[in-house]
């Protein structure tokens, strides 16, 4: 009886096996994050210049061409809420909001 379940719980495994070779995944998500990245935890701050200088170095060095794809901005970016209660960036890091900077990227 053992033999059996192990035999379906295999078969049952391949299967899943099979269905997830789909071609994502490779490799994971490569790139840069702010986190951390720009000063001690807690403390660090980016700003609309740093994260455009980043993603221009990706492309010089010619780590997107590696598979270096990723600006990810974490809180460093000082969100708050505006009156209608959406996040807006701190003004003094991002003058000109954050739209520039995402279609900059």
């Amino acid at each position: 009886m053992q033999t059996r379940l192990g035999i379906v719980l295999f078969l049952c495994s391949a299967a899943v096996i099979v269905a997830y070779n789909n071609g994502y995944a490779k490799s994971p998500l490569l790139g840069w994050q702010t986190w951390c990245a720009v000063g001690a935890c807690g403390t660090d701050h980016c700003f609309d210049g740093q994260i455009r200088e980043t993603a221009d170095a990706l492309v010089s060095t010619g780590m997107r061409d590696l598979g270096y794809e990723w600006v990810v901005l974490d809180d460093c970016w000082h969100p708050m809420r505006g009156s209608d209660g959406v996040l807006v960036p701190h003004a003094s890091f991002f003058p000109h909001g954050m739209r520039p900077v995402i279609d900059y990227v």
